[in-house]
């Protein structure tokens, strides 16, 4: 990819994540230099008991383009999301667990479709859940209901990787 963006900001939600904090965000970072002219990191810690959040402050302490949200206690992944939506600073935002699930180096595929787009929702080639199967159920059910209710057909729809405009594209 040769083309940059202007600006990126980039978080994470994390939970109890000591183990990946430090090459999910170090990970990002190269990706961050290669396809944005200014970029951010935002690392959302949603009340980690481990060492998430020291980790994420050492982190800050060697790059000021990155910061922390705490949420005390932990609200869950939504309240996280929005914690990153809220902070973001810049026109692009993309998001992705925090858990080192995704290869974050597959966001200069989102680069180039948010060109022409609001949203990019990447996809799992093979899902790593759990509890496999009520995750497959819930996210059929749930493209289901999204065709049905508003013709949407999406690969992935719960997938936890995705890119937005922070203002619609008219």
């Amino acid at each position: 990819m040769d083309k940059k963006i202007p600006e990126l900001s980039i978080f994470f939600p994390f939970w109890d994540e000591e183990e990946n904090i430090e090459q999910v965000v170090n990970a990002a970072i190269t990706v961050a230099e290669k396809v944005a002219s200014k970029w951010e990191i935002i690392m959302v810690d949603d009340g980690s008991k481990d060492n998430t959040l020291k980790i994420a402050q050492k982190l800050i302490d060697n790059d000021k383009r990155l910061s922390v949200v705490s949420l005390h206690p932990n609200r869950g992944y939504g309240a996280a999301l929005r914690a990153g939506f809220e902070k973001a600073k810049y026109d692009f935002i993309v998001f992705t667990d925090g858990d080192g699930q995704f290869d974050f180096s597959e966001v200069d595929k989102f680069i180039d479709k948010i060109e022409s787009c609001d949203i990019v929702i990447g996809f799992r080639k093979k899902r790593r859940d759990h509890d496999l199967s009520k995750r497959l159920l819930l996210m059929n059910l749930l493209k289901f209901w999204d065709f049905m209710l508003f013709g949407f057909n999406f690969r992935d729809i719960d997938c936890g990787f995705k890119m937005f405009r922070k203002e619609e594209k008219l």
